[in-house]
């Protein structure tokens, strides 16, 4: 940022006589880090050509540019480069895997988690039970329940819980089961929240889970579609360019008839409203809100030649939306009524569950089934990008999206008109939370549509050639591409960014424990509170957007800095993930300080300094033994036979307890079947013995 606006003095003397923009730069050189002022001299070396130097406030160099090349831009461009970015549609596309190697791990299957009856599996599966009266509310309680549960455990901390369904997914286009899909939107979110405890597998009907599972489980995915072709994963894909149908003038899509808009009172439904009359030409309008449109927004449309009838009408219950519907035809249809209710899944409530899917959920079953004998150009839905990416803090909005989408599918499956719209975030929200949460999105690369921009993708994706679920949100490449070197990416979106391989491995969790342990037996004591102090502050200052980490006060309460449940969980997981610990969901009440944070770090990282020293001295006593030994055969292998054992346990107490279950078998096996050689070759390297 600070090098953009130090640019911005070229156009001071920049004398050509079209707009020229910075194309690419030779010769740069960087002094130092961490300037925020930089004292700037440019000059112009060739007709296209600049050089740069900028200065501390000292006059200490600070970068260096040898030549910068301008290249013009025009008024053209311009236009096609926002058109790109307002045409920011994506749809879910399915791709195969190939066929892992399966895990050696213990699986187990229960129909719920009562009848583990204290068994220790690597993993459990539970299928989907069913639920007999058909309402989506039930599966997601059902689902809540067993997410609740199973996070309680602590014990089972290292294990994963694998939930099977069958046919939640719509793989090539067939219809799917929408409410077993909003199962599938709930745990997205506990998948998000609690990284490697969940799996979402889906069967068809012949499909044996027990089969499967640790092919599953070893290809790493977290959500997993098995069908006769093999395995199958979600992954976000650009949708294909819209028809070129004119959508003014009477050419919309919506027909010519009466067009019913649900949540027609909330910001998103005013907006679309004013858009079908002024953009598509829509000249009869059915408004439909629980507490009814303003009269404001009526004689607008009414002023602007639309026929408008609005109607306080709660669409999720059926017998009131029954007799608002009684004796109309219309031409299409746009849901776009929902109620947030945010909070993490740990802390879910079945009201607050009950509260988020009745409008969407009631209301959207309503309309399809309310609409089935009309000839409807349009059956528009508004979901959420929660739905697909499992937002953390919205397992109940991710839910009811869910729902939406396969809603949409199922219509699409039995040649019924359906869109669902799985809107990224919108920057017309009011308040606090809103503010918060869409700076949380941005630093994650989910950025914030306008209002211009979002009815834009409305008009695309409404023409998108036939795509029943269309996913109009703007991602920042740049940040999903920095979150997949450090392998926080959601899966699905893995297709759109690549990263070396070396780079994700590099950044695996099994690697970091050793590696900051070793760093940090090698420092004093004052050294290593320093390191994971440093650690700490980065990863606080990460999660809550401040600028410099230097600003958080060891002794501060975190909990006065701003965080609530949601943030608690990204800094557990971040914290978990750079250090390769298992950290508990209640982190910050636990250890409410940094200082408190990095003291329990420094405990589960570093042992006691005086304790290794006391091992590390009997260890020499133990070498200098040996070395002054010569033993014969019979004197070996016993000695060996001592040793062998202690090794074993070593090996394992080292270990966090997922590397130890998956990898016991076969560090024993090794260990029983290795000469007398290689044993102390072995004890060599532990304990740096020559």
């Amino acid at each position: 940022a600070l090098l953009d606006a130090a640019l911005h003095a070229i156009g001071l003397m920049d004398e050509g006589d079209s707009a020229r923009v910075p194309f690419s730069c030779a010769g740069v050189r960087v002094f130092a880090s961490g300037a925020s002022v930089l004292r700037v001299r440019v000059a112009q070396t060739g007709e296209d050509t600049f050089s740069l130097i900028g200065m501390d406030a000292d006059g200490q160099p600070v970068v260096a540019v040898e030549s910068l090349v301008l290249r013009p831009v025009s008024a053209e461009q311009l236009d096609a480069a926002r058109s790109a970015q307002t045409n920011s549609l994506y749809r879910v596309v399915w791709q195969t895997l190939p066929e892992p190697e399966a895990l050696p791990v213990t699986v187990e299957v229960h129909a719920n988690l009562a009848s583990l009856n204290g068994s220790s599996p690597g993993a459990v599966i539970v299928p989907w039970p069913g639920t007999g009266d058909g309402d989506p509310e039930t599966g997601v309680l059902w689902a809540l329940e067993l997410v609740q549960s199973w996070l309680a455990d602590e014990e089972r901390a290292a294990a994963r819980l694998v939930l099977v369904t069958r046919g939640a997914v719509s793989v090539s286009g067939e219809a799917p089961d929408a409410a077993q899909a909003a199962v599938w939107g709930l745990v997205r979110s506990a998948q998000s929240e609690h990284p490697g405890r969940f799996v979402l597998l889906d069967l068809d009907e012949d499909g044996d889970a027990a089969s499967v599972v640790t092919a599953v489980l070893a290809s790493g995915e977290s959500q997993v579609a098995v069908r006769a072709e093999g395995l199958w994963v979600p992954r976000l894909a650009p949708a294909p360019a819209p028809a070129p149908v004119p959508v003014a003038g009477g050419g919309s899509v919506f027909g010519g008839g009466t067009v019913l808009v649900s949540g027609a009172s909330g910001a998103l439904g005013r907006l679309v409203a004013r858009h079908l009359v002024e953009a598509h030409g829509v000249d009869d309008l059915l408004l439909l809100s629980r507490r009814g449109v303003d009269e404001a927004l009526v004689s607008e449309l009414q002023g602007a030649g639309a026929r408008v009838v609005s109607v306080a009408c709660d669409v999720a219950d059926r017998e009131a939306l029954a007799e608002v519907l009684s004796g109309r035809t219309l031409a299409g249809v746009v849901h776009a009524a929902g109620v947030l209710d945010d909070g993490v899944v740990t802390g879910l409530t079945p009201e607050q569950v009950g509260r988020v899917l009745r409008p969407k959920v009631a209301g959207a079953w309503n309309l399809h089934e309310l609409t089935l004998g009309m000839d409807l150009s349009a059956f528009v839905v508004f979901s959420s990008a929660a739905g697909i990416f499992g937002s953390p803090g919205q397992a109940a909005y991710a839910a009811g999206n869910a729902y939406l989408d396969a809603l949409a599918q199922y219509r699409h499956a039995h040649q019924l008109p359906a869109t669902s719209l799985a809107w990224g975030p919108w920057a017309s929200t009011e308040g606090m939370a809103e503010t918060e949460a869409l700076e949380r999105m941005a630093r994650n690369g989910v950025t914030a549509l306008t209002d211009t921009e979002g009815l834009a993708l409305f008009d695309n994706a409404t023409r998108s050639g036939g795509e029943p679920l269309v996913v109009p949100v703007r991602l920042e490449l740049g940040t999903l591409r920095m979150r997949a070197g450090s392998g926080a990416l959601p899966g699905v979106l893995n297709g759109l960014v690549r990263v070396p391989a070396r780079r994700r491995a590099a950044t695996t969790a099994t690697a970091a424990v050793p590696d900051l342990s070793h760093r940090l037996a090698a420092l004093p004591d004052t050294e290593q509170h320093k390191l994971l102090l440093d650690i700490v502050r980065e990863q606080v200052s990460a999660v809550l957007g401040i600028a410099s980490s230097r600003s958080i006060r060891p002794g501060q309460a975190l909990r006065d800095m701003g965080f609530d449940s949601l943030t608690a969980i990204e800094l557990r997981n971040r914290l978990a993930k750079g250090t390769g610990l298992r950290l508990p969901s209640s982190l910050i009440f636990d250890y409410p300080t940094p200082r408190d944070l990095v003291e329990h770090l420094r405990t589960e990282l570093a042992p006691d300094r005086s304790e290794v020293a006391r091992v590390l001295s009997e260890m020499d006593r133990l070498e200098s033994a040996l070395l002054a030994t010569a033993p014969d055969d019979d004197g070996r292998t016993a000695i060996t036979s001592r040793l062998r054992p202690l090794m074993t346990r070593w090996a394992h107490t080292s270990s966090s307890p997922a590397q130890a279950d998956e990898s016991t078998a076969r560090d024993v096996a090794e260990l029983e079947s290795a000469s007398d050689d290689e044993v102390f070759e072995f004890i060599g390297k532990e304990f740096g013995i020559s």
